[in-house]
């Protein structure tokens, strides 16, 4: 019997939308960043995620820019904006990837600029963005209209997630050159 039906998690730590959110808290204690992994067919945490975090919608990526894909560079800098958003309201960034593979998207050496979509989100769910205190990295993703009262913020319950729906089997081939899954936890994350 195929191995991806019997043990679709590969072995994985479990955990459904019950202890999601105490899932995800561990994770982030343990300053890794919390990397979920959620193959239903109706892609059930991307909905979850739409109303309880700020959701980048990097699946788009699979589609070539030729044949109606999104620019990059807009992309990117949605993402900066709900970056910087989700670090004002402490609330978790959730970087939504569906079925995206360094085929589509090459985010260690493409896709993550200092300025606009750095690598350090990806280290310490975030937190790496803090930097040094006389030095926060985190400052140069904000634009002068996006500061409050003068000062780039990050308020507690900021934390950045990576979602994707890649079977527990697959990805690592397919995401290792593109992530830096190193510095991330993996979690199969089921609906019951």
């Amino acid at each position: 019997m195929d191995p991806r039906i019997v043990n679709p998690s590969n072995n994985l730590s479990k955990c459904n939308l019950a202890n999601l959110t105490e899932s995800i808290e561990a994770i982030v204690a343990q300053e890794k960043t919390p990397f979920l992994i959620e193959t239903s067919p109706e892609q059930f945490l991307a909905a979850y995620f739409t109303y309880k975090a700020l959701l980048l919608d990097a699946s788009v990526l699979i589609i070539p820019f030729a044949k109606g894909g999104p620019k990059r560079e807009v992309l990117l800098e949605d993402g900066r904006k709900k970056l910087v958003l989700a670090m004002k309201t402490g609330v978790p960034f959730v970087l939504y990837l569906g079925q995206v593979t360094i085929e589509h998207a090459d985010f260690k050496t493409k896709l993550c600029k200092k300025e606009v979509f750095p690598s350090d989100i990806f280290q310490q769910a975030g937190m790496k963005l803090k930097g040094p205190a006389h030095a926060p990295r985190y400052k140069a993703l904000f634009k002068e209209d996006e500061l409050v009262q003068g000062q780039a913020i990050i308020k507690e319950g900021f934390c950045v997630v990576v979602l994707s729906s890649l079977s527990a089997y697959d990805y690592v081939d397919k995401l290792s050159a593109s992530i830096p899954l190193g510095y991330m936890t993996p979690l199969y994350v089921e609906k019951d």
